[in-house]
């Protein structure tokens, strides 16, 4: 979703409701299958990244390395 956001500018709904189907659905036997829950926990996702949440602590390494690769490739939209 973070890829999508800084190469596009926006996660879109149909993504969101096909990433929770991964989750609820048997994709992954029904990891979590509070249909709900699943959405508005990647919902809040995708609030931290629009606001850059996603980048700020120690926990971003990984998210500061991969938009600081799609920077150098000037595949960045959103900055």
């Amino acid at each position: 979703m973070a890829v999508n956001y800084w190469r596009y500018g926006s996660v879109l709904d149909n993504q969101i409701e096909r990433i929770a189907g991964n989750f609820y659905g048997f994709d992954y036997y029904r990891m979590c299958p509070n249909k709900v829950k699943i959405t508005r926990r990647l919902r809040n996702a995708v609030e931290d990244i629009e606001s850059g949440v996603v980048l700020r602590g120690d926990h971003a390494a990984p998210f500061r390395l991969v938009y600081g690769l799609l920077q150098e490739q000037g595949a960045v939209k959103v900055a």
